[in-house]
């Protein structure tokens, strides 16, 4: 959800959207009627378009809204600065899915059923991420967006760290990663960063599928 906020912001876009709660959780009963009947999976984020047309997921609502602003260059339109910005996206929305299974399996998953194992592999997952993304970000692969312009790849980063912080007080991603520690501290001073924190939640009352 917070991806798909601040990426409006960033394209401009954000004063044409209108947040809608729904009714009930996703994860009780039916879901919201609303909600099920422009998006059949029940889904958090669902954006209704312009055309009145429902996209549901992200990433897809997030190209959307890069397309009606393409002078934001969100994705860069073509070359080799198009597929580095779709890289770091696809690195860092990888990394949060596997944030989101690891704690439906940790939060959700009653006790006796959990697998250690499975746990396991979805951090591994995250901190191989995290460290390649540390090694890029020290040679100067992925910019610093303090004074400059930022893409999807950058908003996707930060959401997924800021998510680690905010929600779940877990800044461990920051242990022996000082150049993307520095990113990050950058990218959550930007005005779309301070204008979309989310409200403090106890994990318990979490819902893995709001991203």
């Amino acid at each position: 959800m917070r991806k798909v906020r601040v990426t409006a912001i960033e394209a401009g876009l954000d004063g044409e959207i209108e947040l809608v709660a729904p009714d009930s959780s996703p994860w009780i009963g039916d879901g919201d009627a609303v909600l099920s009947g422009a998006n059949p999976l029940g889904k958090i984020p669902t954006l209704i378009t312009r055309d009145g047309e429902a996209l549901m997921e992200s990433s897809l609502i997030c190209e959307y809204l890069a397309s009606l602003a393409a002078d934001a260059r969100l994705p860069p339109p073509q070359g080799r600065e198009r597929w580095r910005v779709r890289r770091l996206e696809a690195l860092a929305q990888g990394a949060l899915d596997a944030i989101m299974l690891r704690n439906v399996e940790t939060l959700f998953r009653p006790e006796e059923l959990r697998s250690e194992d499975y746990v396991a592999r979805q951090n591994a997952k995250v901190n191989r991420t995290f460290d390649v993304i540390e090694a890029e970000v020290g040679r100067g692969d992925v910019p610093s967006t303090r004074d400059g312009g930022v893409d999807l790849g950058a908003i996707t980063l930060g959401v997924t760290l800021a998510y680690l912080t905010q929600r779940f007080g877990d800044d461990s991603w920051r242990n022996n990663r000082p150049s993307l520690s520095q990113w990050q501290d950058e990218f959550m001073a930007r005005a779309s960063m301070r204008a979309t924190v989310p409200p403090p939640l106890p994990p318990a009352h979490l819902d893995p599928r709001q991203k």
